[in-house]
């Protein structure tokens, strides 16, 4: 019987074998901005890079694929939509699962349909368990049924990737009681103070704080309050209409900090 951190291995050891790894840390230690500048979601998806980022996330993975030990096995049928690497689909597929994996970047899919000849040939995983499919999701219309939804599309705030628009238009795929995971995200929001020097960046309405070349650093100016919580069971809005009071600790502020969990 696999387990998930030995299952984790694997997959890292072969993302790092083919220089993956490698390619994401040199990435990392640059700008990440100009790479969200120039990606187009609507049309690709996000980079393979992102995808590696994902996996490299080992609390973030080990504990999706948690979930994954709690619900998938034998005779249940499990979507997920942006397979990325595939080591949550492949993973459900060696619990039991029946799995379709939905991918719209061309190197990305390529990268999770070689990943799923390297585990058949290795005799980790059946073949005739799992389908890789690769489309935009919303021109995905499958005669399945699906009793598990792995979709985490999920942007800080819930920006950029379409989480939202997902979720709708996969609900007529679901069985009555589907498992959806993530479950839902909330997101908060406080008022700080960042040093942009003479940065370009002033009026940007996305900047990563997590950028090594950037090297942006902020203080909190005010309280951080949830403003959104949503639940992927229930969703069908595509906006947030919520006031918020922010009440400062001290003068200045301006730029607004978004969290998510």
């Amino acid at each position: 019987n696999m387990n998930k951190t030995d299952f984790y291995k694997i997959i890292y050891d072969y993302c790092e074998r083919v220089g993956y790894i490698t390619e994401l840390e040199n990435r990392l230690a640059g700008s990440s901005l100009d790479i969200i500048q120039s990606e187009n979601i609507e049309k690709d998806g996000l980079h393979t890079l992102d995808a590696v980022h994902c996996l490299l996330d080992k609390n973030r993975t080990l504990a999706f694929m948690g979930e994954i030990d709690t619900y998938a096995h034998q005779g249940l049928t499990l979507l997920e939509v942006g397979l990325g690497t595939g080591i949550l689909a492949f993973y459900a597929a060696i619990k039991g699962a029946r799995v379709i994996g939905v991918e719209i970047n061309d190197e990305t899919f390529k990268l999770s349909r070689e990943i799923l000849l390297y585990l058949s040939k290795s005799g980790l995983l059946d073949l005739d368990k799992v389908s890789l499919v690769k489309s935009d999701i919303f021109n995905f219309n499958p005669k399945d049924i699906f009793d598990i939804v792995v979709c985490e599309n999920i942007y800080t705030g819930l920006f950029r990737e379409k989480q939202i628009q997902i979720i709708n238009h996969i609900k007529k795929f679901q069985s009555n009681d589907c498992i959806l995971i993530p479950s839902g995200v909330t997101s908060f929001v406080s008022l700080v103070e960042v040093d942009f020097k003479d940065s370009p960046l002033v009026g940007s309405e996305v900047v990563p704080f997590a950028d090594n070349k950037l090297e942006l650093k902020y203080s909190p100016i005010t309280n951080v309050i949830q403003y959104d919580s949503v639940n992927f069971n229930l969703i069908d809005r595509l906006l947030v209409d919520k006031s918020v009071t922010l009440i400062r600790a001290r003068q200045g502020g301006n730029a607004l900090a978004i969290y998510s969990n």
